[in-house]
C-alpha cells in the first residue's frame, strides 16, 4: 500500500531486540503510529521469544527477505554491513519503504539524508531513507531555525558520547564494571592525540588527521570522551561531521 495515504501499515523492525529497535518500539506506540501489523525481527538466538508491545504481543523472528518484501515499512536499527546488503533488496520494486538507522547510505548522494522536521521533502517518492546519527539530527533542529532566519556559515560542536551509543551492550557493559579499561583506553587516545598534534612537526596538518582516526574508534565505552564535529551550512545543502555527511533540504 502507498505510505501516508491514511490506512494502517505493516510494519518490520529488525534488530527489534537492541536498543535502538527497543526505542523505535516505544517511539511508534507513543505516537499511535496507525500500525496493523508489528514485525520483530531479531537473531536466531532471540527468534520465537513474545515480547510485549504497545499493539500487543509480538513474537519475534528471524529475518527473511521474501516475507519482509511483504511489508510496507521496515526500520533497520542494526549495523551497516547488514544495510548494506539487504536495504536495495528490500526497497526495490514493489518492497517496502525502508528508513536505515545506520551509517551505511549517510554519504551516498542517491539515498535523502532526512531530519523530518527539516527536509522530508526530499524523501517524497523514495523507497529508501537514511537518518543522521543521534548527535547530528538533535544539534541540527536547534540550528535550522537559526539558520533560516540569520544564515549560519560554519559551526564546531563537540559532544560527550553516551556509552548506549554503543547499543544495549554498550550500557550493559559499562554497568557490569568496563569502567577501567575504557578510561585506560580514553586517556591513552588522548595522550596519542596530544603528543601527534603538539610535538609533530606539521602539527596543524596532522591534527585533522589524527582526529578522523581518534574519531573513527568511537570510543564506544566511554561515556564522558568528546566528539568534535564541523558544520558548514550553505543556503543549498548541509555537509555534516567529520567526512561531510551530506543533508540536503527544499525551500519552502
Amino acid at each position: 500500500m502507498a505510505v501516508g495515504g491514511g490506512g494502517k501499515l505493516k510494519v518490520g523492525i529488525v534488530g527489534a531486540t537492541g536498543a535502538v529497535g527497543e526505542e523505535i518500539v516505544k517511539v511508534l506506540g507513543n505516537r499511535q503510529f496507525p500500525v496493523s501489523e508489528l514485525h520483530l525481527y531479531a537473531s536466531a538466538r532471540s527468534a520465537g521469544k513474545s515480547v510485549a508491545t504497545p499493539f500487543g504481543s509480538v513474537t519475534i523472528e528471524e529475518f527473511e527477505l521474501g516475507k519482509a518484501r511483504g511489508l510496507d515499512v521496515i526500520f533497520l536499527a542494526v549495523g551497516g554491513d547488514f544495510s548494506l546488503e539487504y536495504a536495495h533488496k528490500l526497497s526495490e520494486g514493489d518492497g517496502p519503504v525502508v528508513i536505515d538507522n545506520s551509517s551505511a547510505f549517510r554519504m551516498d548522494p542517491n539515498v535523502p539524508l532526512v531530519v523530518p522536521e527539516i527536509n522530508q521533502k526530499t524523501a517524497k517518492g523514495k523507497k529508501l531513507i537514511a537518518n543522521p546519527n543521534c548527535t547530528t539530527a538533535i544539534g541540527l533542529m536547534a540550528l535550522f531555525p537559526l539558520h533560516v532566519a540569520y544564515g549560519i556559515k560554519k559551526v564546531i560542536m563537540s559532544t560527550y558520547q553516551a556509552a548506549s551509543g554503543a547499543g544495549a551492550e554498550g550500557a550493559w557493559g559499562w554497568e557490569g564494571g568496563g569502567m577501567g579499561l575504557c578510561v585506560c583506553v580514553c586517556v591513552c587516545l588522548c595522550a596519542f592525540l596530544f603528543v601527534v598534534v603538539v610535538v609533530g612537526g606539521a602539527a596543524r596538518a596532522r591534527e585533522r588527521e589524527v582526529c578522523d582516526w581518534v574519531l573513527s574508534a568511537r570510543l564506544l565505552f566511554v561515556p564522558f570522551c568528546s566528539k568534535s564535529f564541523v558544520v558548514k551550512i550553505s543556503r543549498e545543502w548541509f555537509s555534516v561531521g567529520v567526512g561531510g555527511h551530506k543533508l540536503e533540504f527544499a525551500e519552502d
